[in-house]
């Protein structure tokens, strides 16, 4: 089986855009600012806003426009500013002009294979739990049932992010923002081929694919370390820093904590590697002394792991 293309950032916005759902004022390829977007702009040059500028590389840079200029510049002066600043990159990543909404609460969410979603959410504004690691609120509702127990998150809220995400199909992870306002928006979207076994409701060790991998361990918030032989990557919590340790040598991931629908997960899961949330290994804070090798079988909607450890000198 092929691994799925995964959806850059601007492909994710657009398929959005085509749907038909609710997405923030967003202007792709600005890379090749036009007279014609210049125009469009000028319409928000004496606004007080807040705009994001978001590349397919997983960067982005943040600025508001107070009466429509940033340290007396304005938002196309800016935007000229960083599209001179990128040049080396263009051709590699579409940039991205976002505007920024006023959020109440953000959080992620996918459609289910029997109609109900599954919907993360911050615990609190600072968790920035879908790219730093975070551990989140997780449910599991509708159609028939919306209510939550969570200071924010109303049963209307959730009834809205549900319509939208039939839109959207079961095949996607979406991030989506509930404003000031209560309307629903959502900002992107991934292609990824989860179908979540086992029961995600109640078990706090949740499989998100099936495989078979053997190799030494490699826990990298000890080792730092990126391994060019057959290993199992352990990580102890979600977050896409991560991320540079995957490579063609890693034969299936361990998350400790963190996010079901969390970027690390969801990029990760394209890849034909057996991977899983909520194991903690307890061995591995001796790895530095030790090699631990290890035998990870997820088939059937069951788990097994075996390790075996070896002194190494030193």
């Amino acid at each position: 089986m092929k691994p799925i293309k995964y959806l850059s950032k601007s492909e994710g916005l657009l398929y959005l855009k085509d749907v038909g759902v609710n997405i923030p004022v967003t202007y792709i390829g600005i890379e090749n600012l036009t007279s014609y977007l210049e125009e469009e702009l000028n319409q928000y040059i004496k606004e007080d806003s807040s705009w994001i500028i978001r590349f397919d590389a997983s960067s982005e840079i943040r600025f508001l426009l107070e009466g429509g200029k940033v340290h007396g510049s304005n938002l196309i002066e800016n935007i000229k500013h960083i599209i001179q600043l990128n040049e080396p990159y263009k051709g590699r990543f579409s940039m991205i002009l976002q505007y920024c909404l006023n959020s109440s609460i953000e959080g992620v969410a996918k459609l289910l294979t029997d109609g109900r979603i599954l919907i993360e959410t911050e615990r609190n504004k600072n968790s920035h739990f879908i790219r730093d690691g975070g551990i989140p609120y997780r449910y599991i509702v509708g159609p028939s049932n919306y209510q939550v127990q969570h200071p924010k998150l109303t049963s209307r809220n959730i009834e809205d992010i549900h319509s939208e995400l039939i839109k959207v199909g079961k095949d996607f992870v979406v991030e989506w923002i509930i404003t000031t306002n209560d309307e629903v928006f959502f900002t992107d979207a991934k292609r990824v081929p989860i179908s979540f076994l086992g029961n995600i409701e109640n078990s706090q060790i949740i499989i998100v694919k099936e495989g078979i991998a053997r190799g030494v361990i490699n826990d990298v918030s000890i080792t730092n370390n990126k391994m060019e032989e057959p290993h199992i990557l352990y990580i102890r919590k979600t977050s896409i820093e991560y991320l540079p340790f995957i490579n063609d040598y890693t034969q299936g991931i361990i998350f400790e904590n963190g996010g079901l629908l969390s970027h690390c997960i969801v990029y990760q899961s394209t890849k034909n590697i057996p991977i899983i949330l909520g194991v903690s290994l307890d061995m591995v804070h001796d790895i530095k002394r030790q090699e631990v090798y290890m035998e990870l079988d997820i088939i059937n909607n069951k788990y097994i792991i075996n390790t075996s450890v070896k002194e190494t000198s030193g």
